[in-house]
């Protein structure tokens, strides 16, 4: 039902991913401070047996020592983390850094209920002293609110079982993706520093064929609230795109109300971008009227170019929506019309038989080359083993290029007979 602790921008880019369900949405906070703590206390507990120092009640009391230091230093290190890596990138990109609600709830049973159901518990069985009299004053609720912690870890493995180990294999490439972006931006902040490892080179783009995405206008929660899981016919992938969930199954007025959600969430970026040209407008104005040569001139040159790319971004994001709404207004009409007449209204298609799709053989011809790239970069050197999620999104690739290559011989045959049936 929960999630604790989400990172700063999670889910917004490569460098910040969001973790999968059931895994807890900051395993540094959550899963590393009890587990470091609890295996911290062993040792030091052992070394006291050793010397002989070892006192009953020893071990928790070693817990309870090691937990608040344990999480204050996790806790700066993820802070650390988020303002010289995570926010300069997302800014640099173009993306608002969104800091996620501390406790955020979703709706399914997650890693984070055990643990805080695990914490609760330890808390309350602190309120009873007769157990544990040897141990006093706040110890004896932090070392069993973080024993606690990490019992709910060990009891949400077992509950999702397959589940739980499917979706640590899937944040793999995510994971060492989040590595790649963030040794590049220590590069960027300390040209210096040579911290970029070995593997950065072969993933030169881990989103799919054709995920050059431009830096879209993401407002908090925009898309997460109108496409999500189940829910929509569509939904948003890694990368931000929107993509059609062909898994999903619903029924007209589903698809009425998702266009209601697009056209509302339209209206707002309409506005915005009128708002955008107005203030282009003004600028120009600025712009022609400053003394020729001066830096002020200079300046205001550059903040029209970045004005002109924002509002681009938004004209680009108005038509996804337009397509979006025009898809599903097909999917309806679709649904209206008989099993044997579902194909698309074509209102500007004569004759698709002498139409040649010369347009989609090129963009499909240029994705294979990509892909083809993509695979050779992918490529492991003679006597170098290739990372396993390397090796994984290897085999993804492939399966594109097989995909793309099928695609392309049909197209190509299809302008070919066009071209042929032409007068």
């Amino acid at each position: 039902m929960t999630r604790l602790f989400a990172r700063l921008g999670a889910g917004q880019h490569p460098i910040s991913p969001r973790e999968p369900h059931p895994l807890p949405a900051n395993g540094a906070t959550t899963s590393n401070v009890p587990t470091l703590s609890v295996a911290g206390a062993g040792i030091l507990s052992g070394y006291q047996l050793l010397r002989r120092r070892a006192l009953p009640g020893h071990y928790l009391r070693n817990v309870g020592s090691l937990a608040l230091p344990t999480l204050a230093f996790l806790v700066a290190v993820e802070i650390l983390d988020d303002e010289v890596c995570i926010r300069p990138t997302l800014v640099k990109e173009g993306i608002e850094p969104i800091r996620p609600p501390i406790l955020d709830f979703n709706g399914k049973t997650t890693t984070d209920d055990f643990f805080m159901t695990g914490v609760i518990s330890g808390l309350v069985a602190a309120s009873f002293k007769r157990p544990f009299a040897n141990i006093t004053g706040w110890r004896r609720y932090v070392s069993l609110a973080t024993i606690g912690g990490l019992s709910g870890f060990f009891l949400a493995h077992a509950y999702f079982g397959k589940e739980y180990r499917d979706a640590w294999e899937k944040r793999t490439l995510p994971a060492l993706r989040a590595k790649i972006e963030k040794s590049l931006a220590l590069h960027r902040r300390f040209p210096g520093d040579e911290s970029t490892p070995d593997d950065a080179g072969p993933i030169v783009d881990p989103e799919g064929l054709d995920a050059v995405v431009p830096p879209m206008i993401r407002t908090p929660g925009a898309h997460d609230q109108i496409f999500g899981p189940g829910i929509s016919p569509f939904f948003v992938g890694e990368s931000g795109e929107t993509l059609i969930d062909y898994a999903w199954e619903g029924k007209e007025s589903g698809l009425r109300d998702c266009i209601q959600s697009l056209e509302q969430l339209k209206k707002t970026l309409v506005v915005e971008a009128e708002y955008l040209w107005l203030e282009i407008a003004k600028k120009e104005y600025m712009f022609y009227t400053e003394q020729e040569g001066t830096e002020m001139k200079e300046t205001k040159a550059r903040q029209l170019r970045v004005l002109e790319a924002l509002h681009r971004h938004v004209y680009m994001e108005i038509s996804r929506l337009d397509w979006l709404i025009a898809n599903l207004k097909r999917n309806i009409r679709q649904l209206q019309a008989e099993s044997h007449e579902w194909l698309p209204h074509q209102e500007h298609l004569s004759n698709p038989a002498l139409h040649s799709p010369r347009y989609s053989a090129g963009y499909l011809r240029n994705a294979l080359q990509k892909a083809w790239e993509k695979d050779s970069n992918l490529t492991a050197s003679p006597g170098k083993r290739m990372h396993p999620a390397i090796t994984g999104y290897k085999k993804e690739v492939e399966k594109e290029i097989l995909v793309l290559d099928d695609l392309l011989r049909d197209f190509e045959k299809r302008v070919q007979d066009a071209n042929n049936r032409s007068p």
